[in-house]
């Protein structure tokens, strides 16, 4: 137990929210990634994989010549389209493992005062996968139609989804359940909790471009390197191999923040959740109570 342990269950402003993200990431990140490399480890390689394989059948394509002879002739979308279908899946798997093991264990955190039992976790990410990936198959399909239909509701949408995991976590709530229960919770604080959302993003996005500042400064010398071959219409020449490296280095790094992000969706639920709810107040005053009768 750590008498120092950070307490979730509390209403938090947004520079609380951001700022105790990251502490949290700081005072337990040695537990946190032991546990990301045993239950997410092996498949974060296959994203990795897929990246690779994604940018190749893309951009190294591009780089010969030959994508734009695959769109004219037809000859090549079967791999292209490959790479694509692996790269989703491959996502999809990564974000719920990569969910499934960071709320788990916030969630055992939480129950054990700061304490952390690995195989519980690993067990309950094997546990939740299906749901988190059912969970994650349903939000995608809602999140796109709100953005088919029109910008707005698919705006709208984003920020009760963003809460989704949390709550079957949480809550274990089934699937259905936990996308109505992330609209009831949103209610009243739709804006507070999409400024929260927006302006954390805005952070992870600097932070990422500091990985892409080196891809940047390659397309840059590039450019006018090879003016003459783009001034002609033939952009192939800029996407080498170089760039495309350095482009799945900035992809694999992307996918790390989202270490972060699903942090700071823990806090946003239970500061949403405790405003509506007050959860931790009640547990706080029972244990209180409890503590009362016990010296009696």
């Amino acid at each position: 137990m750590k008498d120092n342990s950070i307490q979730f269950k509390r209403q938090r402003e947004l520079g609380e929210i951001i700022t105790d993200t990251f502490k949290f990431f700081r005072e337990n990140y040695k537990a946190l990634f032991k546990a990301l490399i045993k239950n997410v480890g092996p498949f974060f390689l296959i994203l990795v994989a897929a990246t690779i394989y994604y940018n190749y059948s893309t951009l190294g394509s591009l780089a010969s010549g030959e994508l734009f002879k695959t769109f004219d002739t037809g000859m090549g979308l079967g791999n292209l389209f490959a790479s694509m279908a692996f790269l989703i899946i491959s996502i999809l798997i990564y974000y719920a493992l990569l969910y499934g093991t960071i709320l788990n264990f916030i969630k055992d955190y939480i129950q054990n005062d700061g304490s952390i039992s690995q195989s519980n976790i690993s067990y309950q990410v094997k546990y939740t996968f299906w749901e988190l990936i059912g969970l994650g198959v349903v939000s995608s399909i809602i999140l796109f139609l709100g953005l088919a239909l029109c910008v707005i509701p698919g705006i709208y949408v984003m920020v009760p989804l963003t809460l989704v995991f949390a709550i079957l976590i949480f809550e274990k709530k089934d699937i259905l359940g936990s996308i109505s229960h992330s609209f009831q919770l949103i209610k009243s604080n739709w804006w507070m909790s999409f400024i929260t959302i927006f302006i954390f993003g805005i952070l992870l996005y600097i932070i990422g471009l500091v990985v892409q500042i080196p891809m940047f400064m390659y397309t840059f010398v590039k450019a006018f390197t090879i003016s003459s071959e783009i001034s002609q219409g033939d952009p192939s020449s800029m996407f080498d191999w170089v760039y495309v490296t350095l482009s799945v280095i900035s992809n694999v790094f992307q996918y790390l923040l989202y270490i972060f992000y699903a942090i700071m969706t823990s806090f946003l639920y239970f500061n949403l959740n405790e405003r509506k709810n007050y959860t931790g107040t009640i547990e706080t005053i029972d244990n209180l109570g409890n503590r009362s009768n016990s010296e009696l």
